[in-house]
């Protein structure tokens, strides 16, 4: 609580008031080995969404979304086939 909280007012854990709380806490650890994840770009939508959404896309121009639109017309070709 210190570091959240360096200037004080806080109940010092050992008070009475969190020992059910802190009864039911446990504390763990997770160490990744390895991550997985789905990307989605569009392919799925209709055909007039998603031309509108790169149409915006490729109109805003902002940092990556070229490259975005990019892969959403790879993947977009790639699910068609």
């Amino acid at each position: 609580m210190r570091k959240y909280q360096p200037e004080g007012g806080y109940i010092p854990l050992d008070h009475p008031d969190y020992t059910r709380a802190l009864e039911a806490t446990a504390v763990t650890r997770i160490t990744l080995h390895e991550i997985r994840h789905r990307i989605k770009f569009g392919q799925r939508l209709p055909q007039e969404r998603f031309t509108r959404i790169v149409h915006a896309l490729e109109k805003r121009n902002a940092p990556g979304d070229s490259e975005l639109t990019e892969l959403m017309k790879h993947y977009r070709a790639k699910e068609t086939k």
